[in-house]
Parts: structure tokens; sequence; C-alpha cells
């Protein structure tokens, strides 16, 4: 039985517009906390998946796929096969206070399968915020080592006509066979529980997933200035009820370095220039049509983030880049029966 979906605080959204626009759409076990070379976390089958945007507001839309690359159809000696997965979703955003709520569902996933659902229809009780998608064992709910998920998420803006899709930060489990007495039968096979200290929130520190980085990039963006130039940031954290602190460095392109603090709670989304007015005049060099900076943004809270540059009807959205690597956790829905836990 699928499991009921759940919210902290309910609030109603409806993009009644979204649907044409979809039409027009013709570590090794013996892992440490921290290695010397970072894993990636982008772009690889992995155990879970951080969407930091999703967009339900009026006139606007997400797409969110989820795609199951392990197509095993050997027997768990149950009713479920090695290739089943249940993929645990949790969205993250603002209350009115200023400190995150959730809202959570379970949803299921056979070998080889692919789902994409629209974010408004999954959690019709926020307009926008984060999420991160966790994958469970089907039959007891335990969070299990699966890299084999992959996904992405396309944003629509049916009133600009304005479409740019990323990919979510994948992060792998490093729980693996052996799993030193963290283990769920499946057949002749081992699925591993992703849950080595047996608490409730999942850890970020090469211990169960790989670690966060420890400060992103923005790789290049244009001067906002009078250009016609807009710069959406979005960051996501994974302190809920606290602000987050960060120092964000800004690099014009003649090798000005500026520097400030920015917080905030839960989830940011604006204009980067919000952060700095440095970005309406970097003041480089004047041989450039649209002078250019890059950015990185420092803290010792888990970050992620996208970036959506603009001018006029174009424009793209991406990924920032992750450097380091430090040690977070990220509080779960225990879904597991009481006599598991």
């Amino acid at each position: 039985m699928p499991l009921p979906t759940r919210a902290r605080l309910v609030r109603a959204s409806s993009l009644p517009l979204f649907a044409i626009a979809i039409l027009v759409l013709a570590l090794p076990a013996a892992a440490q906390p921290f290695i010397d070379e970072a894993p990636s976390i982008h772009a690889v089958p992995a155990s879970a998946l951080i969407f930091p945007l999703f967009d339900s507001a009026p006139d606007r839309g997400t797409l969110i796929s989820v795609t199951n690359t392990n197509s095993s159809r050997v027997s768990c000696g149950n009713t479920f096969l090695s290739g089943d997965i249940a993929l645990h979703y949790t969205y993250y955003n603002n209350d009115v206070n200023g400190n995150c709520y959730e809202f959570d569902r379970v949803e299921y996933l056979t070998p080889g399968d692919t789902l994409t659902v629209v974010a408004d229809d999954h959690n019709p009780e926020m307009d926008e915020g984060w999420l991160w998608i966790e994958t469970l064992d089907p039959e007891t709910y335990e969070p299990i080592t699966f890299n084999h998920i992959i996904g992405s998420a396309i944003i629509v803006e049916s009133g600009s006509n304005f479409l740019w899709s990323y990919t979510p930060y994948a992060f792998q489990s490093v729980v693996t066979a052996p799993c030193d007495g963290f283990e769920l039968p499946c057949g002749a096979q081992t699925r591993c529980i992703n849950d080595i200290d047996g608490e409730v929130d999942a850890d970020f520190d090469g211990t169960e997933f790989i670690p966060f980085p420890d400060s992103l990039l923005l790789d290049g963006f244009f001067e906002e200035g009078l250009k016609n130039i807009t710069n959406e940031l979005t960051l996501m954290t994974t302190r809920e009820f606290v602000d987050t602190n960060l120092q964000v460095l800004i690099w014009n392109n003649s090798e000005t370095r500026f520097s400030q603090g920015f917080s905030f709670e839960c989830h940011y989304r604006g204009p980067l220039s919000d952060i700095s007015q440095i970005v309406n005049d970097l003041g480089g060099t004047d041989d450039e049509a649209f002078p250019t900076g890059w950015v990185e943004f420092q803290s010792a809270a888990g970050i992620l983030g996208v970036f959506k540059q603009q001018k006029g009807p174009f424009g793209a959205g991406k990924e920032l880049f992750a450097e380091g690597e430090q040690a977070v956790s990220i509080d779960r829905f225990d879904l597991r029966p009481q006599s598991r836990r």
C-alpha cells in the first residue's frame, strides 16, 4: 500500500496553464569521513538526488523526472525484485515565519522504470522550494544503498514562453557489501541499509553518503546594470531552523575581488544583485560588450544551488560547480515501522 502523503503546513497552489505549456514540448565499504579527492555530485547514478528548485507559482510549473537504471529482475524471495525501489520525496520551503517546513510522499519504480511528476500536483502545499529524493527498500522502508537513480528538472514559465532545465545534485551511498550487519536479504543478493548510526538523519559525511561541498562556484555571469539582463540565484540549505551564513566572493573580469556577507533561511531565490550591488557595476575592463564576473559561495552549512540568466526572451539555467567537502546531515521523515527503528 502506498504510504499517505504528509505535510506540516498546508496551502494550495495551481497552474492551469502548465498543462498547455507541456503540450508544447513536442566510496568503498571502509570509506573515511573525508577523502583525498572529492567524488562527483554531478550527473552520476546515486542513492539521493537533491533538486535546489521547484517552481509551482501561477503560470509556472516544474517537471521532476527520476529514472531507475537498475534493470535486474532477480527475485528477492518475496513479492519484490532486486531492481525494485521506493523513492522518498521530501519537499522543503519557508513558512510565513521563515522556518523550513516539509511535505513528503513515496513513489515506487520497477526495474528500468522512469517517473515524471508535475511538482504542483505532486506537492500541492508549496509554490516553490527544494526537494530531496532518497532510495528506500520497498518492503521495509529502510534507507538503502541503491546507486542507480538519475533525474532532471524542467521548469516552464508559460507566461513568458520560457523553459529551462537542470540536473539534480547526486549523492552516492558509500555503504556497500559486506554491510557490516546492516543488510536486508534479497534472494542471493544483499541490500545494504544506509543508516549506519541508527539515527533518523541522513549523514553526508562519507559514512552513509558522500560529503557535501564546502563551497559553490558560479563560473560566469553578465553584469546587470542597464543591459536588460537578469541573474537569478537559487540556494538551498540543510539547516532548517537557523540562518545559513555565507561569504560571497565576487570577481570581475580584471581579477578584482569583492567580498559580501549574506544569510538566508531554508531556501533563497532572487536576483544576484540582491546579494551585492557590485553585480550592477563590476568595474572591470571595457573590452567586452557584456562585462562578466564569477562568484564563490562559502558556507559552514550544506548549500546547493542553481542559476538562471536571462536577457529579454533569451536565457538558460544551470547547476553550480562544487568544491571541497564537509560533513552535514538532513533530517528524515522515518517511514520504518516502529519495531524496525
